[in-house]
């Protein structure tokens, strides 16, 4: 992955604005950030280092896996007052509140 990342970094062939001096080998995606090109990288490459230790869902960022691990919860604290939804996650009771009651 290293090696990839420092071609994004120098490749000549690749067009640069001021700021973003990472650029993708594969579409017009540009950064400034290592960060943000590693992890874009990684949807061309199909690379995804995180998983989960309950099911076969994997990732390619730490955030996207501490979203998935919520389904796992067993505790779900919050409760809708209008029906028997519950839910360990409270953007998806506003989700559910927005789309269900019209809240």
């Amino acid at each position: 992955m290293s090696e990839i990342i420092e071609h994004c970094l120098v490749c000549p062939n690749a067009t640069r604005t001021d700021k973003k001096k990472f650029v993708c080998f594969a579409c017009p995606y540009a950064t400034q950030y290592a960060c943000y090109i590693k992890t874009h990288v990684m949807t061309h490459t199909g690379d995804k280092p995180f998983a989960c230790s309950y099911c076969d869902y994997t990732c390619n960022q730490s955030s996207n896996l501490q979203t998935h691990l919520r389904i796992h919860k067993t505790e779900r604290e919050y409760a809708c007052g209008k029906c028997a939804y519950r839910t360990a996650a409270l953007p998806d009771l506003k989700l559910h509140l927005k789309n269900m009651h019209l809240y």
